[in-house]
């Protein structure tokens, strides 16, 4: 008797969408609209508050309220944590996903 372990991914993937190339280009599909904003606020209040401080003499009380913004503070205590984790799975997630369908192009161009 086999048992089956089906592992649940959100947005309707099942844990086979990897290996899928259509599966895969529709899994990045739906992501990348969720995290580009949330993603690039990110990177430019982290590069801005660290450029600022060490290069343009930003005043530290600026730098902390960039570094805010970068680490999720502009949501309630509990939840920085989640947005952070959140958002670093989303990325891994796009990364792999893009890492899958540039694989793909290049077998199917070889």
């Amino acid at each position: 008797m086999e048992v089956g372990l089906e592992v649940g991914f959100p947005l309707g993937f099942s844990g086979m969408a990897l290996l899928n190339p259509v599966a895969t280009r529709g899994l990045h599909r739906r992501l990348a609209p969720l995290l580009a904003a949330p993603l690039l606020v990110a990177a430019a209040t982290g590069v801005a508050g660290r450029v600022g401080r060490s290069w343009f003499g930003m005043p530290k009380a600026q730098a902390e309220q960039l570094f805010a913004i970068h680490a999720g503070g502009f949501l309630a205590e509990p939840l920085e944590p989640s947005y952070v984790m959140a958002m670093g799975v989303g990325l891994i997630g796009l990364l792999a996903t893009g890492v899958r369908m540039l694989a793909g192009r290049r077998r199917s161009t070889a």
